[in-house]
């Protein structure tokens, strides 16, 4: 379950600095 919340915190992160 922490893995998880950590895996899309992770992706979120990734996903907002590619946008950024």
């Amino acid at each position: 379950m922490v893995v998880r919340y950590t895996l899309a915190t992770e992706t979120l992160i990734t996903f907002g600095s590619g946008v950024l």
